[in-house]
């Protein structure tokens, strides 16, 4: 794909701080069916989509059986629930990507096309690899991933699922799990912690000790094991996580299992 002028030359505006998270901006509601139908999906297969992305209690549901009633062809979408939005987004991938009249590269664009307007609208949200997943800012985003593909690269596929699964619990709609994505990233952590040291059987706060990590960073990870046990694995009433708390915590240990995997190999 060419690249035009502004991404050429680096003239694209700066990416802005994530600001939106359980809401759907009236202007990406219209713009979806606007990007798929550019990419050649027809409307009626739209509109399939639509109605396969919205449960049938909804009051949307109801207009989408009588379609000589819209206003408009693609009304549900701007009426319905946030969160059925991102599942239309999800809805509206997975039917260019097994469209055989399709180039195999449009699902590619609508996801490059969703992703620019979501991240320019600070939208905490991007489409990867079919799903919406949880978006930060471009550290927590890359810390995330690293972290990933270095537990694959060390052939731990325990701790990379818990950090794919406290993403997954990030990324929640419309309520996200966030008692589960500190449990899941501290379990990574104490997971490559116990590997890198041989130490089993002892909790993170313990083997912390022996990670050799330089002050006063090891009192950091300790006390953000502690963190992570009072609000993850034995929350209190009226002690719950914030969404930026839960993300903190994933942000550090990603950047911390990250941090010892290279500290092990060299």
């Amino acid at each position: 794909m060419m690249r035009i002028f502004s991404t050429r030359l680096g003239l694209r505006r700066a990416i802005p701080p994530v600001t939106v998270r359980d809401h759907a901006p009236d202007e990406l509601r219209y713009l979806i069916p606007l990007i798929a139908e550019r990419l050649g999906v027809s409307s009626s297969e739209i509109q399939a989509t639509i109605c396969d992305a919205l449960p049938p209690q909804t009051e949307v549901y109801e207009w989408l059986q009588q379609p000589d009633e819209w206003d408009d062809e693609y009304w549900p979408i701007a009426k319905c629930a946030w969160e059925f939005v991102y599942d239309i987004i999800e809805q509206l991938y997975h039917r260019i990507a097994t469209n055989t009249e399709l180039p195999h590269y449009h699902a590619q664009h609508f996801s490059e096309k969703v992703n620019e307007y979501l991240r320019q609208e600070g939208i905490g949200w991007e489409l990867r690899d079919g799903r919406v997943t949880a978006r930060g800012n471009d550290a927590f985003d890359t810390s995330v991933k690293d972290a990933i593909s270095a537990t694959n690269d060390a052939s731990m596929p325990g701790s990379s699922n818990e950090l794919t699964t406290a993403l997954k619990a990030l990324s929640a709609r419309p309520d996200p799990d966030l008692t589960g994505a500190i449990t899941h990233a501290s379990a990574a952590l104490e997971s490559v912690s116990k590997e890198v040291t041989g130490v089993k059987g002892q909790s993170l706060g313990q083997v912390v000790k022996r990670l050799d990590l330089p002050q006063p960073l090891d009192q950091a990870i300790e006390k953000m094991y502690g963190f992570a046990s009072q609000h993850g694995r034995h929350v209190e009433e009226g002690r719950q996580p914030t969404f930026d708390d839960a993300q903190l915590v994933v942000h550090v240990a990603s950047a911390t299992v990250t941090y010892l995997l290279a500290k092990a190999r060299d």
